[in-house]
């Protein structure tokens, strides 16, 4: 046994390395200190010689890791931490921060690590001291050594949440609020590319022969990474304060002529606009502005790497709500510049731009067609420049293309669809690893579901495909992970297929797929099992409903069940299943108490289309089932489901037949069921959708129905409760005079 610590107390720690790093080996092997060898360490902590101060340090840290609900070691660690010569501790050197084990570099990695262990486990301990200790963080984000920069974004990177409980927020963000200003600029500093990064990431990414990496690197390219998490980070837990003290370094950077700075200051925007989603602060509009606008010059740069993080910052930055014009510029930029942007020289440019791209694609709605050939031709000529990840982003590429361009695109999307499908008929579906075929999967589904004609060329050959490793490899049961996964991305294929299409598949198929799946619903499985099996089962029973008809019954009491799971998207796939259920069945088999639920579950969640589709359906398939009726025309349900109409709806041709059901349930002689208070929800709505002929055209027999029903006292009072502009919207559309 080593010499005990607290006899070391108060005496001359000089020459007590050997015994504390002794100490830290049997810690490692199981052993414990006791409360006179804590103390010992606290007073260790406030030595003179850098090494002992970390040694003692570390010894305290590896002891709390241990077990973070000693109070003992938390109070040592927190009296070390108010103690000299720690939190004061200078942040620059004049010694090589290149030599190994330096201890002043350690004591500052040992430093963060134990504020970083504070802060998650024992936040209210860390309170009265964090003032300094946000002092100390943001010094550490200006030293000249990457080590303890490092360590001070590894810090701030994992405060994904308020680190205290909500009464203590206000004491816990004036500290860091006092620091702030130092901070934004030195993250926005660290982000961008050290010049040994620059030149290795350059020429690795031109150079077919191997380059030397710097003996840094994968630090330097932690800094940038954690660094912009840090950011998104704080954005998120302070976002008004991070705006305002960010707009003016990202404005700088933005229009600095240093390219590093523009490319930092365009990921940092990015990082905020990522990190708030929707809630927008208005002081950042001007930023998103300048940002896209700088992004859209940035595409032609000579620099590659600035072309390549100006991608990279689309992919967030194109959902942020910028000037209509700079929308605009940047958007026709991007269209014009992808098609050689995706053959660049340098591949982190031509990866960053597919990945924009893609995003564009998937999530935008502006109209592509007069640059659809040449990004088509684009994609055509790169097909062989993306391996890995970035084969299967190209893929994804390629079907947004072509459902974004629809029929019109048929033959030139056939031939953008050839790669994906002779990539996945290449596979050996019991042999293929799990990730890689759950990859490719993903495209395939889109392309299915999105890709429309286009897709039907190449359907019965997946089918083919599915259809013989079914009868061959297949026999519904698993045993682990890999074979659950296996499971899902099969059934993920099927269903898209059948969504795809109305032609039935192979009974073979569907028979041998559904007595299994009925089967899993009816075990407890993992989440992600029963998400993809409701789904099949409902395109399974919207096509072929015969495949499934046999076990009805089962199926309903099983779905009924999901409808209260905890998982919303369980719940939402349960009700779109059961939908297709109640279209085939002839009686009313549900209970009072699920169409309560069910109406409660309206009322929770306005986003769940898929609950007032099945609550319409019941109500108007069976009108004698009261219950179901009387709750859909309650004010606060009736309410929700108008509200939804004036939304964007996953499918279209849902809400369409939604808005049918309700003109069918509260038309002719129903239409005093509806409280007065509601009309006016469902006049709105209905003056400001889109409907096809035949909608409109029963929606105006509604409202004469209503306007006779209700009288015309009331019909006027309704009007004038619209406004003018909706009103007139109203009698314009569907020929109110």
């Amino acid at each position: 046994m080593p010499v005990a610590l607290s006899t070391l107390k108060n005496k001359d720690w000089e020459g007590a390395g050997p015994i504390l790093k002794e100490y830290y080996e049997n810690i490692q092997s199981g052993s414990k200190l006791e409360e006179d060898d804590l103390d010992a360490c606290v007073d260790a902590t406030k030595h003179y010689s850098l090494e002992i101060r970390s040694l003692a340090l570390r010894l305290l840290s590896y002891q709390y890791q241990k077990n973070v609900n000693d109070e003992h070691v938390i109070k040592s660690i927190v009296k070390s931490l108010r103690g000299p010569n720690l939190l004061d501790l200078r942040i620059d050197t004049p010694e090589k921060e290149s030599e190994d084990n330096n201890p002043y570099v350690l004591l500052h990695n040992n430093l963060t690590l134990s504020i970083g262990l504070l802060q998650e486990h024992a936040a209210d301990h860390l309170m009265p001291i964090f003032k300094p200790v946000a002092l100390y963080i943001a010094n550490s984000l200006k030293s000249n050594i990457l080590q303890i920069r490092l360590g001070a974004v590894n810090y701030l990177r994992q405060l994904q949440n308020p680190p205290v409980p909500s009464q203590c927020l206000s004491q816990w963000s004036s500290a860091f609020l006092s620091v702030l200003d130092q901070v934004i600029p030195s993250l926005i500093d660290n982000i961008a590319y050290a010049d040994d990064l620059v030149e290795y990431t350059i020429n690795s990414n031109i150079s077919l022969n191997d380059i030397e990496p710097p003996k840094n690197i994968n630090d330097l390219s932690n800094l940038r990474n954690w660094s912009a998490l840090a950011f998104e980070n704080l954005a998120s837990l302070l976002q008004t304060d991070v705006a305002l003290a960010a707009k003016g370094p990202i404005s700088s950077g933005l229009t600095s002529r240093d390219w590093k700075k523009t490319e930092a200051s365009l990921l940092v925007t990015a990082a905020f606009c990522q990190s708030v989603s929707s809630r927008q602060p208005r002081v950042m509009k001007d930023i998103y502005d300048l940002a896209l606008s700088t992004a859209g010059q940035a595409l032609a740069s000579t620099d590659p790497l600035l072309k390549a993080g100006c991608c990279f910052a689309l992919q967030t930055l194109h959902c942020c709500k910028a000037d209509q014009k700079t929308n605009s510029e940047w958007w026709t930029k991007l269209m014009k510049a992808s098609p050689s942007l995706l053959s660049d020289h340098c591949a982190e440019v031509r990866e960053s731009s597919l990945r924009a791209l893609t995003s564009v694609l998937a999530y935008g709605n502006r109209d592509i067609s007069s640059y659809a050939q040449k990004l088509s031709s684009g994609l055509r000529k790169s097909e062989n420049l993306f391996n890995g990840s970035g084969r299967f982003t190209f893929f994804e590429c390629c079907v947004h293309l072509v459902a974004r361009c629809g029929i019109q695109f048929d033959d030139e999307g056939s031939s953008l669809l050839r790669p994906l499908v002779d990539y996945f008929l290449s596979l050996q579906l019991t042999s293929v690893p799990v990730e890689e075929l759950l990859l490719v999967v993903q495209p395939i589904c889109l392309a299915a579901i999105f890709s429309g004609p286009v897709f039907s060329n190449y359907r019965e050959s997946i089918v083919v495909k599915i259809q013989r490793f079914l009868c061959q490899d297949f026999n519904g049961n698993w045993t682990n992970q890999e074979d659950e996964n296996r499971f899902i991305a099969i059934i993920d294929t099927v269903s898209a297929c059948l969504e795809s299409s109305t032609e039935p598949l192979p009974s073979l198929i569907t028979d041998k797929l559904s007595n299994c799946i009925i089967r899993t619903l009816k075990k407890e499985n993992p989440e992600n099992i029963l998400q993809s099996s409701i789904a099949f089962v409902g395109n399974l029973s919207r096509t072929n409903w015969s495949a499934v008809k046999q076990h009805s019954s089962e199926l309903i009491k099983c779905l009924e069940d999901f409808s209260s799971s905890s998982n919303q998207e369980i719940r939402s796939n349960s009700y779109w299943t059961l939908l297709s259920v109640v279209n085939n069945i002839d009686e009313c088999c549900f209970g009072e108490e699920f169409i309560s639920n069910l109406t409660e579950n309206i009322k929770k969640k306005e986003e769940d289309f898929s609950s007032m589709s099945l609550l319409v359906t019941i109500s108007e398939r069976w009108p004698k089932m009261g219950k179901a009726r009387s709750l859909l025309t309650t004010p606060d349900t009736f309410q929700v489901i108008c509200k939804s109409l004036r939304r964007d709806w996953p499918r279209e041709e849902d809400r369409i037949r939604l808005v049918e059901g309700l003109c069918k349930i509260i038309g002719g002689k129903n239409v005093r069921w509806i409280n007065k208070d509601c009309w006016e929800h469902f006049l709105v709505a209905m003056a400001t959708m889109e409907t096809k002929k035949e909608t409109s055209e029963r929606i105006r027999q509604t409202l004469h129905d209503a306007r006779a029903s209700l009288g015309n006292a009331t019909w006027s009072r309704l009007m004038q409760q619209m406004g003018t502009k909706g009103a007139f919207a109203l009698r314009k559309k569907y020929q109110l005079y």
